[in-house]
């Protein structure tokens, strides 16, 4: 299609399961409605689409993890649908235990804009921040909103651990959010620490922190080795990882 729209969603399966297929479908949905794509037929059989997601994942042998890919494209007055599936190594949730080195990007989000919860309005950015890096040692990047304070990473939420507490930043902060941030507080909440979702996270807090991690359905848990030149140990990231798989798991059997 000419002057066409692409809206993409991509859900995790592992366990037997796909654990967040209907609250990833109904983000796709809400994501069309804002931008007044009209939606394909089959996207509004949800059951149909599960029930073929599921005959394509053995069709093709995954049995293990992975993801499966929507990608709605429209031009405005019609819209078809793509449906696409990738292999991980593993059964359970990804996981870099190697750590990432990240800076602090140039890059600003404005807190107040009621779009900045969606991918299709995040995509653009990340990728340009993802493309600014290469060639460098970081593997991504700390955005700031307008009011300088810490908002997310690109494809992922930020959590900043620091003894029993364990802070990310407040939708209000202009973050992204996606099917895995309550998932992640429970998880939070399940290995006995408080999540505190903060609204004022100050850049030179990153420094103070005893351990950080991002995470997100489209990259698992990341732990960062460092933010710039401090560098933190890993101690509690592999903890969330083991109880988030519990949560998943779970909610597949």
């Amino acid at each position: 299609m000419e002057n066409s729209l692409q809206l993409t969603q991509k859900i995790w399966f592992g366990f037997g399961g796909i654990p967040l297929f209907f609250q990833n479908i109904e983000l796709l949905i809400n994501q069309a409605e804002i931008l007044h794509i009209p939606l394909p037929s089959q996207v509004k059989k949800t059951d149909e689409m599960f029930r073929l997601s599921k005959r394509m994942l053995n069709k093709n042998k995954y049995y293990r993890s992975g993801f499966i890919i929507f990608k709605i494209i429209s031009d405005g007055t019609s819209s078809h649908i793509i449906a696409t599936s990738e292999p991980a190594a593993g059964q359970g949730l990804p996981f870099t235990d190697q750590g990432l080195l990240v800076s602090v990007s140039d890059y600003k989000k404005f807190a107040d804009n009621n779009l900045n919860r969606y991918l299709f309005f995040n995509k653009t950015l990340w990728d340009s921040l993802l493309l600014s890096l290469r060639g460098t040692f970081f593997s991504n990047a700390v955005i700031l909103n307008d009011k300088n304070k810490v908002c997310e990473c690109a494809y992922g939420n930020i959590y900043l651990v620091k003894g029993d507490e364990v802070y990310t930043p407040s939708l209000s902060s202009g973050c992204y959010e996606d099917t895995f941030r309550t998932l992640i507080s429970e998880a939070v909440l399940k290995t006995g620490k408080k999540i505190v979702e903060k609204t004022g996270i100050d850049r030179n807090d990153l420094f103070k922190m005893d351990e950080i991690f991002i995470a997100g359905e489209n990259i698992g848990i990341q732990w960062l080795l460092g933010v710039d030149n401090k560098r933190y140990l890993q101690k509690y990231s592999s903890v969330v990882h083991h109880q988030l798989n519990i949560l998943l798991e779970n909610m597949v059997s």
